[in-house]
């Protein structure tokens, strides 16, 4: 979207928001840009738009939408305070985006939540998908096993939407093209390769698993370290319980943002032993400083939260 197109949306949607309604609620930052969204892709006529959901689904903003094919990723424990404290609670939020009749895509999920997906998907007469990283026989331009989890919720969806709209058959090339140039900045993305630094998003405990578990499967005789940086508000315990045993030096820093944890904070929650880490502010600083004396073979990850990556990658741009 242009500056300009995005200037003159603000101000159309501004001056609907005035307009005398002085009944209307008032709209939060993200309802306000899912409605801009929304009008800029009528205005512009999309084929196809894919829909993320802010948080959970069912009381989300972009659930006004009815979609040719609803998709659930791996549920995991984020959000406790507005979705609920088990992973039946979270994923019965998440299944507020099932439609009556439209086909859901999923993954073989724990148990609990696993049931919950069923049941709703059966009230409303929903074909359920089921789909297994195995399905994937392409090579993706994303780093880590579990994309290729991802990668076959995509590639079900896309198969399915390429059904409803009658759409020209898709080929193997294009397939493999596809995921083959796939970027998706923040996660597991490598921003330097002299020395090899990484940025990743995670800033739950699914995304620091999935982590960790291509530290501990592509860099077993590497010296890891690791810049931590994490909202106050998520399960700092559960995040550096994960991913504080990879590190060989662990640094805890704070973005610039009023949500994120002070790193003396993460440390008391963590139960982190004096020694075994570092406090090193502002993000910038701890980076310059942690790039000048790693050793050549040694790997930097930049982790905790998306904001600590978004500051993250400023600085390296810089």
């Amino acid at each position: 979207m242009s500056e300009e197109d995005f200037s003159e949306l603000v101000f159309c949607h501004c001056e609907s928001a005035k307009g005398g309604r002085s009944n209307l609620p008032q709209l939060t930052y993200f309802e306000f840009l899912a409605a801009m969204a929304f009008r800029y892709f009528l205005e512009k006529k999309v084929d196809i738009a894919v829909i993320e959901v802010g948080l959970g689904g069912r009381l989300d903003a972009t659930n006004v939408i009815t979609p040719l094919v609803s998709v659930i990723t791996r549920i995991g424990m984020d959000h406790q305070g507005y979705l609920g404290d088990t992973l039946e609670a979270i994923a019965h939020e998440k299944c507020g985006i099932i439609k009556n009749g439209v086909p859901v895509v999923t993954v073989d999920q724990e148990p609990s939540a696993m049931a919950v997906i069923r049941e709703a998907a059966e009230e409303k007469g929903c074909m359920l998908h089921v789909v297994s990283s195995t399905e994937v026989k392409y090579k993706l331009g994303l780093l880590g096993r579990h994309q290729y989890e991802n990668a076959a919720l995509a590639l079900r969806a896309s198969e399915l939407v390429s059904d409803v709209i009658a759409s020209p058959s898709r080929t193997d090339e294009a397939i493999s093209r596809a995921f083959l140039n796939t970027r998706w900045p923040g996660r597991l993305e490598v921003v330097s390769r002299e020395p090899l630094i990484i940025l990743d998003g995670a800033h739950n405990a699914l995304g620091a698993e999935s982590l960790a578990r291509f530290v501990r499967g592509e860099f077993k005789n590497k010296k890891v370290t690791i810049i931590l940086g994490i909202m106050a508000d998520k399960d700092v315990e559960d995040i550096v319980g994960r991913l504080a045993p990879l590190a060989d030096r662990l640094i805890l820093t704070r973005p610039n943002i009023q949500r994120a944890a002070d790193p003396n904070e993460i440390s008391a929650r963590a139960g982190l032993v004096s020694g075994s880490y570092e406090v090193i502010t502002p993000l910038k600083t701890a980076i310059v400083t942690v790039r000048e004396q790693m050793p050549p073979d040694g790997v930097l990850i930049i982790t905790g939260s998306l904001y600590t990556v978004g500051e993250a990658m400023q600085t390296f741009s810089s």
